[in-house]
């Protein structure tokens, strides 16, 4: 998605941003990716879906406490076997 704004006598292009991010037994490495994801993407519009794809470690708790601690830009999708 783009939308084009004008400021004055030029024209700004903004860019909204969807990363879908598959995780299987990332509950180590996830919460560390969706924190840099939020500084990163700080001034950009952008949302995150995680999909947790049938793992058997503590990802989908993971995932379900960043969802919470980041409602505006991360959802989450529990997904029982990959």
């Amino acid at each position: 998605m783009c939308d084009i704004v004008r400021r004055g006598d030029t024209f700004a292009i903004l860019f909204a941003l969807l990363l879908v991010i598959p995780v299987y037994n990332g509950s180590r490495t996830i919460g560390p990716l969706v924190e840099h994801i939020q500084t990163i993407f700080m001034t950009t519009p952008f949302e995150v879906i995680l999909v947790n794809d049938g793992s058997n470690d503590e990802s989908e708790m993971v995932c379900w406490e960043l969802a919470e601690k980041f409602p505006q830009t991360v959802g989450f999708v529990h997904l029982s076997r990959n």
